[in-house]
């Protein structure tokens, strides 16, 4: 015979709520150390992508590096191979500039890639009056004969004189012929700025047989030549020394 309490007491106790599974719970010291194991893993993940980024940075660094040494010491028949592949992206201004020169000097024809090397080496680079006066170059050679020049190649024309006033004679003498050459699209003020520049050339003595061969062409053409000079000797009443720039090129 059951007892009535035994049966209270086996109901009561099939009704209690069963206790917790174990880890369903975790108490503030589990929680707080899976917080540190969290904020240590995220740390870890941090520098690791610090150190890829970098090791990118150098990888990039060392190729630009590559290319620009080979671009900068290329000749004969190393230059032709630089020159059979597509122009390098992503390179550094020296490299550009030295592939311009590259494509002027094997074909002076090739004006529209020597053109792009010389804006890419300008995006990197605004301070080269040599890179100016290419770009100026290659850009006139669109312009058909009489035609007027871009406005882009008179901007780098005007460009190249702004940063190198007299820095280089092999400069000052090429953009004077630049501009007796296209001389109806060439702005008065920058006739004139050529011809100042021009003076200090004259004035040293080394250049008459230059001046020369420069006035007869122009006067042959109906631009006068003298008057022009005559303004730049009121203008340049002394004489200031010029000198080149090491390993600096006239374009063209």
């Amino acid at each position: 015979m059951i007892k009535q309490g035994s049966t209270q007491d086996s109901s009561e106790g099939s009704v209690l709520d069963p206790a917790p599974l174990p880890g369903s719970e975790a108490g503030p010291a589990d929680r707080v150390g899976r917080g540190r194991r969290l904020a240590a893993i995220g740390g870890w993940a941090v520098l690791l992508v610090a150190l890829i980024v970098a090791l990118a940075g150098t990888l990039a660094a060392t190729r630009r590096a590559y290319v620009t040494h080979s671009i900068v010491t290329a000749s004969g028949q190393a230059a032709l191979d630089i020159l059979s592949r597509p122009m390098p992206r992503g390179a550094s201004a020296d490299a550009y500039e030295a592939y311009s020169e590259l494509v002027l000097a094997a074909d002076p024809l090739a004006i529209d890639l020597a053109a792009l090397a010389s804006e890419q080496v300008l995006e990197r680079a605004s301070d080269r009056p040599f890179v100016w006066a290419r770009l100026a170059y290659s850009l006139s050679q669109s312009a058909t004969d009489g035609g007027p020049l871009p406005a882009r190649a008179v901007e780098a024309l005007a460009r190249s004189m702004e940063l190198c006033a007299v820095c280089s004679a092999d400069l000052v003498r090429w953009r004077l012929n630049f501009v007796l050459a296209h001389w109806r699209s060439i702005p008065d003020s920058l006739r004139r700025q050529a011809f100042r520049d021009a003076e200090s050339l004259r004035l040293s003595g080394e250049d008459a047989e230059f001046f020369a061969d420069l006035r007869a062409i122009a006067r042959r053409d109906g631009i006068p030549f003298d008057a022009y000079r005559e303004e730049a000797a009121r203008a340049v009443p002394g004489q200031r020394q010029v000198s080149d720039p090491a390993q600096a090129v006239a374009p063209g």
